[in-house]
């Protein structure tokens, strides 16, 4: 039966990108929403809430044995210090939304505006659900279940808040459903997340409660921004696909304005590669829709510009009400077709399909639209992972800071040698540090490297390259880095050329 609607492009760009949900985050909220999944436990937090009530009657359920004259302003101090330590995101009425989940009782069971959703499955069933990965996953749930135990704060707040089961999810996640039909990115989380996992286990040892969480919610986020690049770098022609690769600048006193100009250039390569997505998203659209409805498909190479007009009826499917990109659609082919007429008599090849594509296209490119939305996500989780910065300025740019730095070099320092590529013969030397970076996820800090000139000299690449900085002033790149990494004592240095990764376990 033919279909009588467009295939909607919000839900379609989501499940091209591998992304859960296109929507405003948290990456804390990633992580949380993880654990409460792994733990298959959630908690109701509207008691611990009352504690941002002021009224004496909320406050008096909160302890046993109130005294008015002491416990206000014991609960008024507990109060400011959840605030500074333990709250990620706020209501608009200024009470809590989310806490650190110490204890899952902490992670809210509600679904309402953006908390959570469904933000932890692309985690959970995508990266940590392969097979292969039923050791990492029971050990990573252990971990997180021994916060309770650990961490203060929840060992006092936990009682506060009722333990809740969660339901089990329909369908598969996005980014699971995505690895499945991608055998590079599949080769990649059964390879590099695998081995990221097994050496934050070993790190994780003698970490602090705070510690695991932090490092957690940034290695989720490093994982998660690859995967979304490894889907951006598709094509439809699947011989111009472009693996993970971009310049980042090193943070820090002495950096080279060449490489300042070249993060930005990369880290805008790759955000407007979610234009691209879109496009092969509404184009795969186009297809599905002519292949049950042989009118349209013959519209696509008509002779004239009427026939095509017919494009300009189709509605988007929607859940409910005519959706305003219906009406944006209809209005682009419209404008198009009419233009496409005042310059040529008659269509040439391939102009009404790519009028009808890029109307479709844009008809989901608004300022809130899927595509905006993509590129947040790959901003958000570009941060958590220490990769993207600096704070606080609106312009972003691919920046490794001390968070990525500490992260990627205690990783790096427990590896097995066997896991990590590089052409040196001591795996952990700074070059194989370097090295392996570029070849796990694409991180380039230098191309003066050979190993990681290979990487990069590609033609698929071709285009990113054109971003790249001189190799002198990516030499100055690496040399921050090595000052970076001696600064925060992440290496034994035994002369001037020779440098080892090593922590304190």
């Amino acid at each position: 039966m033919p279909s009588a609607h467009i295939e909607n492009l919000t839900e379609s760009l989501q499940r091209y990108s591998g992304v859960q949900q296109l929507q405003t985050f948290e990456p804390s909220d990633v992580a949380a929403d993880s654990i409460a999944r792994l733990s298959n436990a959630r908690g109701d937090v509207t008691r611990l809430v009352r504690l941002w009530d002021d009224r004496e009657s909320s406050w008096r359920e909160l302890v046993e044995g109130y005294a008015p004259q002491h416990h206000p302003a014991a609960l008024s101090a507990l109060r400011s210090v959840l605030e500074a330590s333990l709250v990620i995101q706020w209501r608009n009425d200024g009470t809590p939304k989310t806490f650190l989940p110490f204890a899952t009782e902490l992670i809210t069971s509600e679904r309402v505006s953006t908390v959570f959703r469904d933000l932890g499955r692309g985690v959970v069933e995508g990266l940590w659900g392969r097979p292969g990965f039923e050791d990492i996953r029971s050990k990573i749930a252990a971990k997180a279940a021994s916060w309770r135990g650990r961490h203060p704060l929840a060992i006092l707040l936990a009682p506060l808040c009722s333990k809740l089961a969660t339901d089990a999810p329909t369908g598969d996640a996005n980014l699971r459903a995505a690895i499945a039909t991608d055998p590079l990115l599949a080769q990649w989380v059964d390879t590099f997340v695998k081995q990221d996992w097994e050496a934050w286990l070993i790190l994780a040892d003698r970490m602090s409660a705070d510690e695991q969480f932090e490092s957690m919610a940034s290695l989720i986020g490093l994982h998660l921004h690859v995967a979304a690049m490894w889907r951006l770098g598709a094509e439809m022609d699947d011989a111009a696909r472009m693996r993970p690769c971009f310049f980042v600048e090193v943070e820090g006193h002495g950096q080279d304005p060449s490489c300042t100009r070249a993060a930005n250039g990369s880290y805008g390569f790759w955000r407007e590669r979610a234009s691209a997505a879109l496009r092969i998203v509404a184009a795969l659209a186009v297809r599905d829709f002519c292949a049950t409805n042989e009118n349209y498909r013959a519209s696509l190479v008509a002779s004239n510009w009427d026939a095509p007009r017919m494009w300009c009826g189709v509605p988007i499917e929607s859940r409910g009400k005519r959706i305003k990109a219906t009406d944006n659609f209809h209005k682009e082919v419209e404008r198009r077709l009419t233009e496409g007429a005042t310059l040529r008599a008659v269509p040439e090849p391939g102009d009404v399909e790519r009028i009808v594509i890029e109307s479709l296209a844009e008809a989901f490119s608004g300022p809130s639209s899927a595509m905006v939305r993509l590129k947040d996500f790959y901003r958000k989780t570009g941060m958590a992972a220490g990769l993207v910065g600096p704070a606080g300025r609106t312009r972003k740019r691919y920046l490794l800071d001390e968070r990525g730095i500490d992260l990627l070099a205690r990783l790096h320092a427990v590896r097995r040698d066997a896991d990590i590529q590089t052409s040196e013969e001591d795996q952990k030397v700074v070059g194989a540090f370097v090295d392996d970076l570029a070849h796990r996820y694409g991180i380039v800090i230098t191309t003066e490297r050979s190993f990681v000139k290979d990487i990069v000299h590609t033609p698929a690449l071709r285009l990113l390259r054109v971003h790249f900085p001189s190799e002198k002033a990516m030499r100055r790149n690496a040399d921050l880095l090595d000052r970076r990494l001696d600064a925060l004592r992440l290496v034994r240095r035994y002369s001037d050329a020779s440098s080892v990764i090593q922590v304190t376990l």
